[in-house]
C-alpha cells in the first residue's frame, strides 16, 4: 500500500527535527564538553577499570598494534570516554561553584568526587570540633578535660 503523500511529506519533517535534535546535543557535548553531571561513584569505578585493564585508554596505536605518538586508533574507544568523563568530574570537583552555576542542570557539583573517604573524614572532624567546646563533650574529655 502506498502512503498519501501528507503522510509522507509528514514523516519527513519529524525524521528532520529527530535528527537536528540529535546533532546539537552532539555539538554541545562535544564542543562545549562534559557537564558536571553524574560525576558519582560509578563513574569513578567504571574509570578504574579500564585504567587497570588498558592504562591509559586514549593513547594512540598503529596499525601494527603498537603505541604512537601521531595518529591511531585508541586502544579502547569506550573506556576513553569515561576517562575523558572522568577528567570532567575532576575538574568540577575542583571548581569554585560559590555562585551555584556549577555547569550543572541541576545546579550541583560533587565536591566529594573521587575523594568520598576524604570528605567524611572531614564531617567527623568538623562534629567532633563542635563537641570540644562543650562541658563534658567528646573532645573535651578525650583530651583529659573535665571528669
Amino acid at each position: 500500500r502506498i502512503l498519501p503523500l501528507e503522510t509522507v511529506d509528514h514523516f519527513f519533517w519529524i525524521s528532520c527535527f529527530a535528527m537536528r535534535t540529535i546533532l546539537a546535543s552532539t555539538l554541545f557535548v562535544s564542543v562545549l564538553g562534559w557537564t558536571c553531571d553524574g560525576c558519582t561513584t560509578g563513574v569513578a569505578v567504571r574509570y578504574q577499570e579500564c585504567a587497570r585493564e588498558f592504562g591509559n585508554p586514549c593513547q594512540e596505536l598503529n596499525p601494527e598494534g603498537l603505541l604512537t605518538k601521531g595518529q591511531g586508533q585508541k586502544k579502547d574507544q569506550a573506556c576513553c570516554m569515561r576517562k575523558e568523563q572522568h577528567d570532567a568530574c575532576m575538574s568540577c570537583a575542583l571548581k569554585d561553584d560559590s555562585h551555584g552555576t556549577g555547569g550543572t542542570v541541576n545546579g550541583q557539583v560533587n565536591k566529594c568526587y573521587y575523594r568520598e573517604a576524604d570528605c567524611l573524614a572531614g564531617e567527623k572532624k568538623k562534629d567532633a570540633d563542635k563537641e570540644w567546646g562543650k562541658a563534658g563533650g567528646a573532645g573535651s574529655k578525650a583530651a583529659g578535660y573535665g571528669l
